[in-house]
């Protein structure tokens, strides 16, 4: 295992995940954050760059070239371009999130899911050019739909919903198959990223350990953060949804979001955990789930 690594991100959700394993593995973490300061329950947990971007980090590190890991929790696009310039002189492992927006975004009827996609796919691609022209192993992660400690903005939403409302209302084609992946089970895969030589040059989806139904995986959440609430199912068709959107009834960005729940997002993980030796855990949220530690 490397014994020195950056930490982009780490006061994000996955971040957060990182830096508590790293610190049960004697892992040495400096970490950079844009906050002013790291939470209180993080806080001993790495050497803290605060309030500063990539382009000055090298200089304030106390000795740049023990640094030989990166792990990048944080934009990718502007990952890539730091790393372009070559701003560690021993780094030779870099381990990244992307997502599976990269992949079925490109198409969303909102001009900002688009971009967000063009993005993505831009910064990976200039991070293994970057990379590669600079002799450094790569590995990208796309997880799927990230959760855990109400801090997400996909499952925790919908658990926060049914908190306020006693209920929980979704269209009846929400149906859509989706894979959603604890952050602590993202975090165990950069970290075994980083430890697996035959994990270099490659780009992995990272979904969660089980497929179901949108209104299922909803179904659970509600049951796990208010038994008494209720889940009700519309007769909303998504042509109505769609019509809706052409009109300028609806935003673009939430018709995207509704045509969605009625989309299988599903991606093959045995690539992922034959390479990585991981295997995320099935969908089985409790209240504490989307709680802060």
């Amino acid at each position: 295992m490397h014994p020195n690594v950056l930490l982009i991100g780490g006061s994000g959700l996955v971040g957060r995940a990182v830096l508590r394993l790293c610190a049960g593995s004697g892992i040495k973490v400096a970490a950079v954050t844009r906050a002013a300061a790291p939470e209180a329950d993080v806080a001993g947990l790495a050497r803290w760059h605060c309030g500063c971007d990539l382009d000055g980090i090298a200089g304030r590190l106390p000795d740049p070239a023990a640094i030989d890991a990166v792990i990048a929790a944080g934009p990718l696009d502007v990952l890539s371009y730091w790393l372009s310039r070559r701003p560690l002189p021993a780094l030779r492992r870099v381990v990244a999130l992307s997502s599976t927006s990269v992949k079925v975004k490109p198409d969303s009827p909102d001009v900002a899911e688009r971009a967000l996609a063009k993005r993505l796919a831009e910064g990976e691609a200039r991070l293994v050019v970057a990379c590669v022209d600079a002799g450094i192993a790569w590995t990208i992660l796309r997880p799927t739909l990230i959760w855990g400690e109400g801090r997400d903005h996909n499952v925790s939403r919908l658990a926060a919903l049914a908190r306020r409302h006693g209920r929980l209302v979704l269209p009846r084609f929400a149906r859509g198959r989706r894979q959603p992946v604890r952050a602590e089970d993202v975090a165990l895969a950069l970290l075994a990223a980083l430890r697996s030589p035959g994990a270099a040059g490659l780009a992995l989806d990272l979904p969660g350990g089980e497929a179901l139904p949108y209104d299922e995986m909803a179904a659970r959440v509600v049951r796990a953060v208010n038994p008494k609430a209720r889940l009700r199912r519309i007769p909303l068709p998504a042509a109505a949804v769609r019509l809706a959107a052409r009109l300028g009834v609806v935003p673009p960005a939430l018709a995207a979001v509704l045509l969605r729940m009625g989309q299988d997002l599903v991606f093959d993980g045995q690539p992922a955990q034959a390479a990585l030796g991981v295997a995320p855990r099935p969908f089985e949220p409790t209240e504490n789930d989307f709680r802060p530690p």
